[in-house]
């Protein structure tokens, strides 16, 4: 067996020693170093907040209020949601981002595309939700669900675009068709929030979930509500935007 000097040895020890302290330091620092938190989806949520509110209607010998969600499509105060959030009422209350309550008047309905407007009148400055342009949705694509589930204000959930075109027939007997299917997490109080693309866009207004089943849920084609609001929008004196340019009639 070959010897080596001591002093050799001891020089062999100290890298050793040396290299497992940067080693062990390497890992230190890199534990302490958060990772950002950030990601699309806050963006997204933070983006669009203030142009997202909360429906109540009210109802009548102590039934309990129906809640449920709206989008700012006009920030004089157009708000779009769902016929069946609305039903027959002619006036509802609407919770702003910043809990502001204010009264809302139903303007207009399609009940053949569940579909409604309301309008508030208010001194505030509104934000309004551009919907996204929608010949290029992806199966497979992040989405974003905002709502009021269960009274639960301003719940977020994720999941992707399941498939396109669906079609299914709601309680009231009307078929829905061209629907967008999504996992995100879709419940009673939900109808009538946008889903959202990954870039704070709205790609659709949430208007159903399958009864006993998880992650299968519908929303209305932003492509739809766009051929449907520009039929209208001019009676209403309303202006919508959508790709990201206000179009008025």
């Amino acid at each position: 067996m070959r010897h080596f000097p001591s002093r050799i040895v001891g020089a062999l020890e100290a890298l050793a020693v040396f290299l497992s302290f940067a080693t062990n330091l390497g890992a230190a620092i890199e534990k302490s170093v958060p990772h950002s938190r950030r990601n699309p989806v806050v963006d997204a949520v933070e983006k669009t907040k203030a142009a997202i509110v909360a429906i109540r209607v009210p109802r009548p010998h102590g039934a309990k209020d129906r809640i449920g969600a709206g989008v700012i499509i006009d920030e004089r105060g157009y708000i779009l949601t769902n016929h069946h959030v609305v039903g027959a009422a002619r006036q509802v209350r609407i919770r702003l981002a910043d809990d502001a309550d204010l009264k809302g008047q139903v303007v207009w309905t399609a009940p053949e595309h569940d579909l409604a407007v309301i309008r508030i009148h208010t001194d505030k400055d509104l934000q309004a939700l551009a919907l996204a342009a929608v010949d290029d949705l992806m199966v497979g694509e992040t989405v974003i669900a905002v709502g009021h589930p269960f009274g639960y204000a301003n719940t977020v959930s994720t999941g992707i675009i399941s498939a396109l075109g669906r079609e299914i027939e709601m309680p009231s007997g009307v078929t829905l068709t061209g629907l967008i299917q999504t996992s995100a997490g879709i419940n009673i109080g939900n109808s009538g929030g946008p889903l959202l693309n990954i870039n704070g866009e709205c790609i659709g207004i949430n208007v159903a979930l399958r009864d006993g089943a998880q992650g299968i849920a519908f929303a209305i084609h932003a492509g739809t509500i766009r051929r449907v609001l520009e039929t209208n929008c001019s009676a209403l004196k309303m202006s919508i935007v959508y790709y990201g340019v206000k179009r008025t009639p």
